[in-house]
Formats: C-alpha cells, structure tokens, sequence
C-alpha cells in the first residue's frame, strides 16, 4: 500500500526439522505466509500484489538453532519501472 512501485511481493514461510512430520512441517510454512499475506490485505494491500510459498525447512539459515529456521521472508518480484 505506501509502495505502490512493488507490484508483486512474495511471502515465504519456513519451518524448522524438529517437526518429525515433512508434510505437516510443509503444512506450517504455508500457514506461517497465508498468515502474513492475510494481515497485509487486511491493512490495504491488494490481493494480486502478494502471493504466498511455504519453504518448509528447505532453505535454512542455521543448522543448529531451530528457532532461526521459522520465519517469514519478503521477496519483491516485480516492480513498476515509471
């Protein structure tokens, strides 16, 4: 909403491996970005702006701290060159 240059955002949600299940830490991350992307439409960003991808535990940033691991990440994808 105050950037209207960024045209497509992307939300990333990651979990952590202390979750034994794969699907249900797959589950977490994607929850963990719908999350997110509800709370930016509900303060006035446009729906088409944002799209929403759970990382699961693919992508970590520690491999000894769990807790690093479960995060939101913004990604900007496009943005209106004028």
């Amino acid at each position: 909403q105050g950037n209207p240059s960024i045209t497509l955002m992307e939300i990333r949600g990651h979990s952590d491996w202390e979750e034994p299940d794969r699907m249900k830490r797959a589950e977490l991350s994607i929850q963990r970005a719908d999350t997110v992307v509800a709370a930016l439409i509900a303060r006035g960003v446009e729906p088409e702006r944002l799209t929403a991808y759970g990382a699961s535990d693919r992508e970590p940033l520690s491999v000894s701290d769990p807790v690093v691991n479960r995060r939101i990440e913004l990604r900007i994808l496009q943005r209106d060159r004028d």
